[in-house]
């Protein structure tokens, strides 16, 4: 119950059911009731579990996890025992103080820091992650000028805290002195880590928050918080032998012998000054690493008597011998302590000890076993190989070994042959068996050295490498291809290496490793793959080499590896349901390649790929009326030199195909070859005339069937009369439909096209029917601009009277130009150009009326009054190149 007491946060009761009397019921009776763990006081119970006769609770105290059990007995229904508290690992404090005594012992602030935040099982990644998004997003807040380091992106989290995390601290100058203030720099700086480090704490504060326990394997107890899990772990014996020399408990368990030896050696650990503890330390391990002439014992003694005895008194000297006295057996106390210390699980018998077993390497071998298959390649074979790695091929054949021990190493050591070499090349076989790679290593690089011929060893270098690339140690193997001194096998090992680390998807690191001296070989290989393997599979090498001509700078070779997969992923079949992603990654394949060759001189911003059979077919178009065809039969292939603005116009083709089958799956653009003008055409089916505008003029294609199909339809009640662009203009289906025909020739009709698609519409509307009246917007502009054209075109499809109007307002608008220039104005070649008239065209059609006029009335006045304005434009003529000849002598 959360009745919170003086000494805890509430009790427990305990129920127990009993049977009614008389009765199949059950009733609950009240068994006992005790307190919660002192530690709950101030805290909210979050969760309770039953585990083996004990309950197990988890407490909220303040954001973190309390965990205590009690055993319940279940027969007395009463709680046996006391409360046991589980205790979190220790972490030190954040605190300002707690950072300046750190960077009194470590000079590196960033470092310093940076050790604190990666500290294993402090803060979570989750928590860096969120904390130096929240950081930078901070600084991206702040008006003005941000910092590159923001917008980069680094290959790890760590990488970019530490770019990230004081980058707007800068090196202030004092104005008056020039001197730099690097007091004030370095302050600030650590203000800034200590102010991220806050950052981290509240997010893992809140990620820290209890929720419940659970059972895991073996039994053993879940503590599940909102971000975290953990384990309830039951002390080692070395945690409990620390504890048993720190007073801190006294298991049972612990022999009394190695109890006395291993607190007499803390109470000599804790008297002896840092310094002189660190000397006595480092004459250990350098006794440890040199040559062993003298037996350890005589060593031990030489360096307590110079060097641990002065450090201690008299008195302290006394105590240790009467501790080491009242052990009773000092060897047998020493053996339990190392035990204890070591946590093996096997026996430690010195070889004193025991008659029945053959001692090698401290370990406990049982005769039974001494020859079990099983038990000689695991054990024994370790063991030798631990203690004889460094030892002469001679050791074998010591006299130190008697006829058993040399009977049991040679069922495991080639003794019939005394190289050195050849046992580690037999040591490198016995790990290879059991794929310890890291062992195979060493063994094989001791073998190399060893080797009286170098030539000889291209297999064991070999063996190195392969055992490198199986660890996922790519920087290393590549060392180890440096240093290979057989030129073949180098070869083989770049392609292996490539190939391990593309399949891997280490493309990163690929492209980060020098090849200093082999680029050329890394290139060719990835090249080869990336023309020949399946563009659709893993790895694509195309990427590869792409990224790894990028990250050298190479963005020609970059572009012209994107441009080959692309050309590549076009002539792949695929099913209509993948189309799209083949699509779009044939699409981002372009991009990228136009992008690539955006960034490189416009004078060499081209490619040279091999001729596809379009580019072949111009080719020949264009030269074979020149060159004798034998010219292209002999020799190497075709080349075709293809530029940004190709690029483009097949990155534009693609993403209309790709659009096209978005938007109309039923034309199966997969299993078709589209062109520019089908892709166009098919858009036109659809109705979609914006959409087949757009493609029209991005691929460049002609946009006359388009127009004519245009003015086919100005009747049609089509989706195209229904946005709501052409719906906002009003008017009928027919009007809005003439409109979209005007506005849309105006966007696409000009001088450069020689307004050939308004020509077009005429065209097709007289051949749908001549007798429509045609549109006022197009006989102003033919009048205006082309008003030859427009009576062609009337006298063609026999409209001779609309032919001799349009004739008419021709020569009276020419008079009007022609007296509107002034006398001063009146050169001959302006002059010229301004009052040219079409006489031949003014001919066909009078002699067409002449013939019809007498059956028409109206076609002879109209006529004649041709014939008065073409006479009064003549005399009129006369006298303007009069006055030019006159003004021009």
């Amino acid at each position: 119950m959360p009745t919170p007491t003086e000494s805890a946060g509430g009790f427990f009761t305990l129920y127990r059911m009993v049977p009614r009397w008389a009765t199949t019921q059950w009733l609950l009776e009240h068994a006992s009731t005790f307190q919660c763990s002192q530690r709950s006081d101030g805290a909210e119970l979050r969760d309770i579990l039953i585990v083996d006769d004990a309950l197990w609770c988890l407490w909220d105290l303040h954001g973190q996890a309390v965990v205590g059990w009690i055993s319940l007995d279940l027969q007395d229904d009463s709680p046996s025992g006391v409360w046991n508290e589980v205790t979190l690992p220790e972490e030190p404090d954040y605190s300002p103080e707690y950072f300046d005594e750190l960077l009194q012992r470590n000079g590196s602030l960033t470092e310093a820091f940076m050790s604190c935040i990666l500290r294993p099982g402090m803060f979570s990644r989750n928590t860096l992650t969120i904390a130096v998004k929240q950081y930078c997003e901070s600084l991206a807040s702040v008006p003005g000028q941000h910092n590159k380091v923001l917008t980069t992106s680094y290959p790890t989290l760590s990488e970019k805290i530490a770019a990230v995390v004081g980058s707007t601290v800068d090196l202030m100058v004092d104005p008056r002195t020039g001197e730099q203030l690097w007091d004030q720099y370095w302050s600030t700086l650590k203000r800034d880590w200590e102010g991220f480090v806050a950052r981290c704490k509240e997010i893992e504060r809140s990620a820290r928050w209890p929720v419940s326990l659970g059972v895991g394997e073996s039994g053993r107890i879940v503590v599940l918080e909102r971000e975290r899990l953990g384990v309830v772990a039951v002390d080692d014996s070395p945690l409990q032998l620390y504890k048993v020399i720190t007073s801190q408990a006294t298991p049972q368990s612990t022999p009394t012998s190695a109890q006395t030896v291993l607190e007499t050696a803390w109470t000599l650990y804790s008297n002896i000054k840092s310094s002189e503890r660190q000397g006595i330390e480092s004459q250990l391990v350098e006794v440890t690493r040199e040559s062993v002439v003298f037996s350890y014992h005589d060593i031990g003694v030489d360096l307590s008597t110079r060097l641990l005895q002065p450090q201690l008194t008299q008195h302290l000297q006394n105590w240790v011998l009467e501790r080491v006295r009242s052990a009773g057996n000092a060897a047998q106390g020493m053996y339990d302590a190392l035990r204890l210390v070591l946590d093996l699980e096997k026996d430690i018998k010195p070889e004193a000890m025991d008659e029945d077993a053959a001692g090698l390497n401290g370990r406990a071998i049982p005769k039974s076993e001494r020859w079990a298959d099983e038990f000689w390649p695991k054990a024994f074979t370790t063991s030798y190989v631990s203690a004889t790695v460094h030892a002469r091929y001679e050791l074998y054949e010591n006299e130190l070994m008697d006829d058993e021990d040399r009977d049991a190493l040679s069922a495991v050591l080639p003794l019939q042959d005394r190289h050195l070499v050849v046992y580690y090349q037999h040591v490198v076989a016995l790990f290879q068996e059991r794929s310890l790679d890291g062992h195979v290593i060493t063994f094989a690089k001791l073998a190399i050295g060893a080797h009286p011929v170098p030539e000889m060893t291209a297999e064991l270098w070999d063996t190195v490498f392969k055992a490198y690339l199986t660890l996922g140690l790519y920087e290393e193997a590549y060392m180890t291809m440096v240093s290979v001194p057989h030129t073949d096998l180098q070869q083989n090992l770049i392609r292996e290496l490539v190939n391990t680390m593309c399949d891997k998807g280490e493309m990163d690191r690929l492209t980060r490793l020098n090849f200093v001296g082999y680029q050329v070989e890394v290139e060719r290989h990835l090249a080869f793959k990336a023309r020949n393997a399946d563009p659709l599979a893993w790895p694509n090498y195309a990427k590869v080499l792409y990224a790894w001509y990028v990250f050298r700078g190479d963005y020609r070779n970059a572009g012209q590896a994107m441009f080959r997969q692309a050309r590549r992923l076009q002539e792949v079949p695929c099913h209509p349901d993948d189309y799209i992603d083949i699509a779009t990654g044939q699409a981002q394949c372009y991009l990228a390649a136009i992008n690539c060759l955006s960034l490189v001189d416009p004078k060499n911003a081209w490619v040279a790929m091999p001729a596809s059979s379009q580019a072949l077919t111009r080719k020949r178009a264009i030269t074979s009326s020149v060159i004798p065809e034998e010219v292209f039969t002999d020799g190497g292939g075709e080349v075709e030199i293809v530029e940004i603005a190709d690029m483009r116009q097949e990155y534009m083709l693609v993403l209309s195909r790709l659009a096209l089958a978005q938007r109309y799956p039923q034309h199966d653009v997969a299993h078709f070859v589209i062109g520019p003008a089908d892709i166009v055409s098919r858009y036109v089916q659809e109705g979609a005339f914006d959409d087949a505008i757009a493609s029209a003029r991005s691929l460049r294609v002609s946009m006359v069937p388009l127009f004519e199909n245009l003015v086919v339809r100005t009747d049609d009640v089509a989706p195209w009369l229904m946005t709501d662009r052409v719906q906002a203009w009003g008017g009928t289906l027919a009007q809005r439909a003439w409109r979209y025909l005007q506005d849309t020739l105006e966007r696409n009709d000009s001088a450069e096209t020689d307004y050939e698609y308004r020509k077009v519409v005429l065209k097709k509307i007289m051949e749908e029917d001549r007798t429509v009246r045609l549109p006022t917007w197009l006989v102003q502009f033919f009048e205006e601009n082309q008003p030859e054209h427009l009576i062609r075109t009337c006298y063609r499809y026999d409209l001779i009277e609309d032919a001799l109007r349009y004739s008419i307002h021709l020569v009276k608008e020419t008079q009007k130009k022609a007296r509107s220039l002034s006398r001063a104005t009146r050169e001959p070649l302006k002059t010229a150009f301004a009052t040219w008239l079409p006489y031949m065209v003014f001919d066909q059609v009078l002699v067409v009326a002449a013939q019809e006029g007498a059956k028409k009335v109206k076609l002879k006045g109209l006529a004649e009054e041709l014939k008065k304005e073409l006479t009064t434009w003549m005399a009129y003529a006369k006298m303007i190149t009069a006055e030019i000849r006159t003004s021009s002598t």
